[in-house]
C-alpha cells in the first residue's frame, strides 16, 4: 500500500518523505473540496489548480515538513511528505484524511436528498458536500475564531502571523500559542479582542483533554 520515496543522500542529513495509498470508502472530489470555502487561501495551505494537488505546512513532533494530496481516482488519494521519516506514516494519512473528511459516510445526506433534490444528491454521491478542514481541529478551531467581527482580509493577516510566528512556518501548536502569551498575540499578531479568548480556550481544551498536544480533539 505504501512505497517510500528514494532519499537523495547529501553531505548534512538525508532528505525525508514518503509516499502513500489512501484508500477511501466512499467517492471524494478533491477540486469541489478545496473550493467549497475560503479555507485554502489561509495559510499555510498551498492549492495548485494545475496539477490538482493540495498541500499544507505541517509539524509532527519538533519536525516542520509538507504533506501534499493529489486525486487518482474518486476513491483515492496519492499523499506525499517531505521532512518527516517514514514511521510518520500513520499520522501524516490521519491528517490528510481529516482535510477530505475521510471518515464521513454520505449515504444519510443522498437518501434525505434524493426524493426533493436529485441533483445535489448525486452531486454529495460523486464527492461534493464536503468542508476542506485542516489538520487538526485545534486549527481549524482557532481559523474560526478570527473570522469573528472582522473582514475576510482582516482573517487572512491574522492567520498568516501566527503561522509565521509562533508557528515557525506552520501552524502553531497550542502550546505554543499559550507561550506566545495573550499580550504578543493582540499586539504582534494582531488578534486584538480574540486574543484572551485564544489563550483561555486553548488551556481550558488541554486541561479538559478537548485536544491533545498535537490539537487533534
Amino acid at each position: 500500500m505504501t512505497d517510500t520515496l528514494a532519499r537523495s543522500k547529501t553531505k548534512r542529513r538525508p532528505l525525508k518523505g514518503g509516499l502513500a495509498v489512501l484508500r477511501l470508502a466512499w467517492p471524494v472530489d478533491l477540486g469541489l473540496t478545496v473550493a467549497s470555502h475560503g479555507w485554502v487561501h489561509l495559510e499555510p495551505w498551498r492549492w495548485e489548480p494545475e496539477t490538482g494537488t493540495l498541500s499544507h505546512a505541517e509539524r509532527i513532533g519538533a519536525r516542520l515538513g509538507t504533506i501534499a494530496v493529489r486525486q487518482r481516482d474518486p476513491t483515492t488519494l496519492i499523499v506525499t511528505w517531505t521532512g518527516f521519516p517514514s514511521r510518520t506514516e500513520a499520522e501524516v494519512l490521519r491528517r490528510a484524511g481529516r482535510w477530505v473528511s475521510a471518515e464521513w459516510s454520505p449515504e444519510a445526506a443522498v437518501a434525505a436528498l434524493t426524493p426533493s433534490f436529485p441533483e445535489e444528491a448525486a452531486l454529495v454521491a460523486c464527492g461534493g458536500g464536503r468542508l476542506l478542514r485542516c489538520s487538526t481541529f485545534y486549527e481549524d478551531f482557532i481559523k474560526t475564531l478570527l473570522t469573528v467581527n472582522t473582514s475576510w482580509s482582516g482573517t487572512c493577516r491574522m492567520v498568516t502571523a501566527l503561522v509565521a510566528e509562533p508557528g515557525g512556518d506552520a501552524f502553531p501548536l497550542p502550546e505554543a500559542v499559550i507561550d506566545y502569551g495573550e499580550e504578543r498575540l493582540r499586539t504582534v499578531a494582531k488578534l486584538g479582542f480574540r486574543a484572551p479568548t485564544a489563550v483561555a480556550a486553548t488551556r481550558k481544551m488541554l486541561d479538559d483533554g478537548v485536544i491533545d498536544a498535537a490539537g487533534h480533539g
